[in-house]
């Protein structure tokens, strides 16, 4: 589920299955948790269908699927129903269920476009860039796209351009944050072009076409010493220290003492990519 929770209720023998993720919950600690953290992506019909059925003969709460199967039926709202869900068990404090309403506030004023794109925009800012760049792809070619705005249609392809630069080349994302600030028009694409290019190694002629957009000059310099300082800081780390010793056990010509140095170098960013992870989770 993504990090330790402490069950106090009863623990379900046959676990419900969100089908969306394939998550499966075992308990009410882990139903509240998982709503909390993919509220995005979550239906009424989620909450409403076969769930409270599963609440009464697995958990044995039988006031919480009545009260939600009620809910239902009398139409009440969906964020009605999390609140009611969330308020049935201590996992979560009175401040974190508002913040979860003020969320759901918000995607109820929005259109099923932005609501979409917000659900692609979650799944990006949690790297799970597959999920986003589907979402952002159907955004772009469905119809859609068609009655968007300028701006809104350019966000949606900055987004796409910093999940292909994940997935694929600087090259292609560096013309996709080119095509997105012509049409919102905003620094921060005109920035991410150019250190695309940069990134991609093609510079060349890159500061006579910052000439040709506002502030376009300053802003390539202003992105260019950003990343020297950055490839600056690299090289004063730790990595980047180790990296160089490694290298020296070859250009010596201690190749088994090489690999042997390599394999513990993977390893050990890997152990810490892990640790980071489930601390941040």
């Amino acid at each position: 589920m993504g990090k330790v929770i402490l069950c106090k209720g009863n623990i379900a023998t046959n676990p419900y299955c969100f089908e969306a993720t394939g998550t499966r919950i075992y308990s009410i600690e882990e139903l509240c948790y998982y709503i909390y953290e993919n509220i995005y992506t979550i239906s009424r019909d989620d909450l409403t269908l076969e769930l409270p059925e599963w609440i009464r003969t697995e958990l044995g709460m039988e006031s919480l699927a009545t009260n939600i199967n009620h809910k239902a039926v009398n139409q009440y709202s969906f964020k009605d129903i999390v609140v009611t869900i969330l308020c049935s068990c201590d996992y979560y404090v009175e401040d974190e269920i508002v913040a979860l309403i003020r969320i759901i506030d918000q995607l109820t004023k929005m259109s099923p476009v932005e609501r979409t794109k917000l659900t692609g925009d979650h799944f990006l800012s949690d790297g799970n860039y597959k999920e986003a760049c589907q979402i952002y792809e159907q955004l772009l070619n469905g119809e859609e796209a068609e009655d968007m705005d300028s701006i809104f249609y350019g966000d949606i392809m900055h987004n796409l351009a910093i999940v292909h630069c994940h997935s694929r080349s600087y090259s292609e994302s560096a013309e996709e944050f080119r095509q997105a600030y012509a049409r919102n028009q905003k620094e921060e694409s005109l920035r991410a072009y150019f250190l695309a290019r940069l990134m991609d190694r093609k510079e060349e002629g890159l500061y006579a076409e910052a000439e040709n957009y506002p502030n376009g000059t300053d802003i390539l310099k202003s992105v260019v010493e950003e990343l020297e300082l950055k490839m600056i800081e690299a090289e004063e780390s730790k990595p980047y220290e180790d990296l160089e010793h490694i290298w020296n056990y070859k250009k010596t010509g201690r190749v088994e003492d090489y690999y042997q140095e390599v394999n513990r170098f993977i390893n050990r960013i890997r152990n810490e990519y892990r640790l980071s992870r489930q601390i941040e989770q």
